[in-house]
Formats: C-alpha cells, sequence, structure tokens
C-alpha cells in the first residue's frame, strides 16, 4: 500500500502558534494522537531558502503520513487552511510530496531507474515553473543517450547517472534504502506561485507519482509508457 505525506512551504501573517492551532481544528484526530513517531504528527517549522514579504516569511507544515485515499482528502484541507490564513507562495515555495510503501516487500521491489524514466518530469517542472530552480535538479539532465542504445543500455546509463543520490533531486531518493526495504521519495517537482490554488493539478501530478511508483515494482506494468518516454529522450539527446 502507497502512504503519503506533504512537506508544504509558505509565507503568512500568523505566527506558528496560531498555524499550530489551526492545524489542530481542522485534523484534530491527528494532532490527538498518543505516538512520539514524527511520522505520526504536524511539524510546524522554518525553511531558509523560502522567501516571502510575510511577516512569518518562510514557513514549512510537515504532515505525518496518511494512506494514498487519505492524503488526498488532507491536501483538499491543507490548502483550504492555507486559503484561510491568506498564504504566500511564489517561486521560491516548494511543495514537496513524500511517497512510499507501508510493507517492506514492496519498497524492496522499486526500481528507481525505471521510476524516473516513467516520471514525466520535464512536463510538470515546466507546469509548475520549476525547471530553473536552483533547489529542484532534474534526474535525466545531462543524460547521453544514443538512438540505437537498448532498453537496457539505457537502463544501465540512468542507473550510473542516479547512483549518488543528492538532496536536491528533483526525485530526492536519498532516503530511501531498497536493501532494507525502508524509507521513502521525496518528489520536489511541485511548487511555486500559488501552488496552493492548484487543487486539481496537484491531485493530478500526485497521483501519477504514486502510479509510477507502483509501476517500479513491476517487470510488466507501464511497459509502452515507458518505450515512449525512452524513445523521446533518445530524440532529444
Amino acid at each position: 500500500m502507497i502512504e503519503v505525506g506533504y512537506e508544504l512551504e509558505m509565507g503568512v501573517d500568523a505566527p506558528s502558534s496560531t498555524i499550530r492551532g489551526a492545524v489542530k481544528a481542522i485534523f484534530p484526530e491527528i494532532v490527538d494522537r498518543n505516538s512520539f513517531k514524527p511520522r505520526d504528527k504536524f511539524t510546524i517549522t522554518s525553511d531558509c531558502s523560502v522567501e516571502t514579504n510575510r511577516d512569518n516569511s518562510d514557513v514549512e507544515i510537515v504532515t505525518p503520513v496518511w494512506t494514498l485515499k487519505n492524503g488526498l482528502k488532507a491536501i483538499d484541507k491543507l490548502f483550504t487552511l492555507m486559503e484561510l490564513m491568506n498564504a504566500q507562495t511564489n517561486a521560491s515555495c516548494g511543495l514537496h510530496i513524500n511517497l512510499g510503501f507501508s510493507r517492506k516487500s514492496e519498497t524492496k521491489k522499486i526500481d528507481e531507474a525505471k521510476l524516473v524514466l516513467l516520471v514525466d518530469e520535464q512536463k510538470w517542472l515546466k507546469a509548475f515553473k520549476r525547471t530553473n530552480n536552483n533547489f529542484v535538479e532534474p534526474m535525466k539532465k545531462g543524460l547521453r543517450l544514443r538512438k540505437n542504445d537498448s532498453q537496457d543500455r539505457v537502463f544501465t546509463k540512468l542507473k550510473n547517472k542516479i547512483e549518488n543520490k543528492y538532496k536536491y533531486d528533483s526525485i530526492n531518493m536519498s532516503k530511501l534504502n531498497i536493501k532494507k526495504g525502508t524509507g521513502w521519495i521525496e518528489f520536489r517537482i511541485v511548487g511555486g506561485k500559488n501552488y496552493h490554488k492548484r487543487l486539481r493539478e496537484v491531485k493530478t501530478v500526485i497521483l501519477h507519482f504514486a502510479e509510477s511508483l507502483q509501476a517500479s515494482t513491476n517487470t510488466v506494468d507501464k511497459k509502452n509508457k515507458l518505450t515512449r518516454n525512452i524513445n523521446s529522450l533518445k530524440k532529444k539527446s
């Protein structure tokens, strides 16, 4: 089963204590959980990379983890909260979408290269105007392919390229340990000005990331799309 959590960056005029109160009112079942695990709680913090002209200029709301179904419902409430607080989001703000599996056996099946190839990275980077963001490094950038490269050769080249994990990768896998079956993947592609007012698009891209993650564990699933994406990359090289 796929699970999801979010990191929402913004600027607001309200102090962090007020944000905590609002979160408690909207998500009482989460705030009242008797758990010491970070994945079960909300955290209101700051991020020095966020720059807005609000009094509380660099807020980051880190959410607990939900099932994908409940996580999609939660994003509705979170965006409503941001609207009520008159939040400002601009080019410095990201919506980081953290996805992973609830079971170790599922996590161990993830094929990182297949995941990267299945994600429509450039499409969504362009849609949210994040292509040239210093904190979002495209995974396929610099990948050199030849027209006669076999699919296995493409996989090998990509695996070599993404072997060194980097915090600011658009698909950040530095917290994923496939051998142990632990961790999650941080998708940093979404964000930008007024991202919190683009609910339909955000839900679409969350589902796209989740479907790509699920397909990455299966050698057959999304095979046709994989071939199309590889051919598209070859044309651009």
